[in-house]
């Protein structure tokens, strides 16, 4: 679903980070980095928590 909302606006900054924790779940660690730099990269307000699981999976 995330991915269909990037195809359409890659603008959206939700979306990347959505995407981010779908990716940290099922243990993408790379992707999950990507896309939350990305959605950080459009706006998106930091989140520590998410972070913090990113550097430490």
């Amino acid at each position: 679903y995330f991915k269909a909302v990037i195809a359409v606006d890659p603008l959206i900054s939700e979306a990347y980070y959505n995407l981010a924790v779908l990716c940290l779940r099922d243990n993408r660690i790379e992707d999950a980095r990507r896309s939350y730099q990305k959605a950080l990269e459009l706006g998106a307000l930091p989140d520590p928590d998410l972070e913090e699981k990113l550097a430490n999976p």
